[in-house]
């Protein structure tokens, strides 16, 4: 399992924040399951904490998701992805997350 550490947010997200605190801000995200031909899905390991992550991460402004996508998946894997359909959207209450961390993929 490749290693991920913590990098810098997006300019976008460190302006608003300089605008408006640490107050509740709806960012749009995406997961990019990456699956093998045996069936088995590419995860990153988190370095604090040891955990297993599938690669994502927000949308930038003006970005469509499957534009994030891809470019997610070059950011942390360095691969280019074939995107075959959207899986599902998820929102909610239940889908809040208070802290997010910018991760970033040391080795594929």
């Amino acid at each position: 399992m490749p290693t991920v550490s913590a990098v810098a947010i997006s300019e976008y997200l460190r302006g608003l924040r300089q605008r408006i605190g640490h107050d509740l801000v709806h960012l749009p995200a995406v997961c990019v399951p990456i699956w093998d031909d045996d069936g088995r899905v590419l995860l990153m390991r988190e370095v604090e904490t040891g955990r297993g992550l599938t690669i994502g991460g927000m949308i930038d402004p003006d970005e469509s998701p499957r534009d994030a996508a891809v470019r997610q998946a070059v950011e942390e894997t360095g691969r280019t992805v074939r995107l075959e359909r959207l899986r599902t959207a998820l929102g909610g209450p239940g889908y809040r997350v208070e802290r997010l961390r910018a991760l970033m993929c040391g080795a594929v």
